[in-house]
C-alpha cells in the first residue's frame, strides 16, 4: 500500500481579531494572562460578517499554492 505524505501546508486569518486584553474591557473581572493560562487563547480570529468557511479555504489555498507552486 502506498503512504500519503503531508508536503506543505498554509493557512488564512481573518483580519478582525479579538484578543484576550478586548475581552478583559468587555469583561473587568477577566484578566488578560489569567484567561491565556486557562484557555491556551491568546488570540480569536473573526471571519468578516460575510465571510464563509469555503472564503477562507479558498484563501488558505492560494496561499498554499503562492507559496509552494
Amino acid at each position: 500500500m502506498d503512504k500519503a505524505y503531508l508536503q506543505a501546508i498554509s493557512y488564512y486569518f481573518p483580519q478582525k481579531k479579538l484578543t484576550n486584553e478586548d475581552l478583559s474591557i468587555l469583561h473587568p473581572e477577566w484578566n488578560p494572562e489569567k484567561i491565556a493560562n486557562k484557555t491556551g487563547i491568546r488570540n480569536r480570529y473573526i471571519s468578516a460578517d460575510e465571510e464563509t468557511a469555503v472564503d477562507m479555504a479558498e484563501k488558505a489555498a492560494n496561499a498554499l499554492f503562492d507559496e509552494y507552486n
